[in-house]
């Protein structure tokens, strides 16, 4: 794809700066041997825990070009809207989907999902009230 008119490379190269600058900063802390007691420390393998990783790192690429990618197409508050509406939906997913039996729901995670969701359901209860507000106004 070239960059005919429509495209923005700035979401994609902001994205691949940030993997060189965090990749940078765990080779120069030295926290790159951490790693390998991690991967030693994972219960389901080498080649498990590499391929989620990966997927991990994946996910989180296309995540963020796409929120950065709708601050360019859209704007900065839907981009915002959209991040905040997806923290609830990713947590009841990961307490769906995986096996967290050895992790317990302290008060910090249910005082985050819970701030998650209402600030969801407040922005909605706004864009809600301003239509309200406005068809008055016209009417």
């Amino acid at each position: 794809m070239g960059f005919e008119e429509g495209y923005n490379p700035s979401p994609t190269f902001s994205s691949i700066f940030a993997t060189i600058v965090f990749l940078d900063g765990l080779f120069i802390t030295s926290e790159h041997h951490v790693l390998k007691a991690e991967v030693r420390g994972f219960s389901e393998g080498k080649r498990a825990y590499i391929l989620t990783m990966m997927g991990q790192v994946g996910a989180w690429q296309v995540y963020w070009v796409g929120l950065v990618g709708l601050v360019f197409a859209v704007s900065s508050i839907f981009s915002n809207v959209i991040s905040v509406c997806t923290w609830p939906i990713v947590s009841l997913l990961g307490v769906l989907f995986f096996d967290s039996g050895n992790d317990d729901l302290d008060y910090y995670k249910g005082a985050a999902s819970v701030s998650a969701l209402l600030s969801v359901v407040s922005y909605f209860y706004r864009l809600r009230k301003e239509k309200r507000n406005s068809y008055e106004t016209t009417s």
